[in-house]
């Protein structure tokens, strides 16, 4: 059991240098998010079993963050995930719906377009149906963002454009979890599995995620997006064993700085 933790401390360390390194590097070549190439980003396999066997071997394995793969008894139906992300909208806002389906549109039918110009739909977009610009990331989010993430790569292949909408404004990252939550909200063993993506992703930051984690989800939340308190709840519930883990790194890190 000694050599587990520790083995497991010595994995979470080593990722936390291998961010910070990453995080520098990114800083000093801030003007790549302008370029027709994308940041650096884990591969995700094609074929869709090998990505899925891929990510819950490497990423989400159980002796890490206790996260796994949903399957398909734990999950509804592929149509009604489906049915539930579409048909969703912020506030039961109709504008917003309309939105999304057009910056998917633009997306599905320009596959070579440059990520400024995927931000300028976007905000377009979000003006002309009168939306706060904070919504700009749920909109993308909700866009390209399809069910089975984990297994075709959604997350990895717009890691730019992605990245470009928060532009590493911690804020903007609380509403994009908050946006998280409206599209699995029914669905909430996956929820957690796009935060590590997400995270793993360099897109969230550990103390966002942990930020979200302890906040009370009061009426008076400003990111408050799920009214149905049941169902916030077991999104937190899904999530735990991964905000368990973020908060051991974070612990380990300090005990080593000390």
């Amino acid at each position: 059991k000694e050599k587990k933790e520790k083995k497991e401390k010595k994995e979470k360390k080593e990722k936390k240098e291998k961010k910070e390194k990453k995080s520098k590097k990114e800083k000093k070549s801030s003007s790549e998010n302008d370029s027709d190439t994308p940041p650096a980003s884990k591969a995700a396999p094609n074929d869709a079993a090998a990505a899925a066997s891929h990510l819950e071997d490497s990423i989400f394995g159980a002796s890490t963050t206790g996260v796994t793969l949903p399957s398909d008894a734990e999950c509804n139906s592929d149509d009604d995930v489906i049915s539930g992300i579409e048909n969703v909208s912020m506030n039961d806002n109709a504008a917003f719906t309309a939105a999304v389906n057009a910056t998917r549109k633009y997306v599905n039918d320009n596959k070579e377009a440059k990520v400024a110009d995927i931000v300028e739909v976007v905000k377009n977009q979000q003006m002309a149906s009168a939306l706060k610009s904070y919504e700009r990331i749920q909109i993308f989010m909700h866009a390209v963002i399809t069910p089975e993430f984990f297994k075709s790569g959604d997350v990895q292949t717009h890691k730019a454009s992605l990245s470009k909408l928060i532009g590493g404004n911690q804020i903007i990252m609380r509403h994009a979890i908050a946006g998280a939550e409206l599209m699995f909200q029914d669905t909430p063993k996956v929820f957690p599995v796009l935060l590590k993506t997400l995270y793993d992703e360099d897109i969230l930051e550990e103390d966002v995620i942990l930020l979200w984690a302890g906040a009370e989800g009061g009426e008076d939340d400003e990111y408050l997006v799920i009214k149905d308190e049941g169902k916030r709840n077991k999104l937190r519930e899904a999530a735990a064993p991964l905000v368990s883990w973020l908060e051991e790194a974070s612990e380990d890190e300090s005990s080593d700085d000390e």
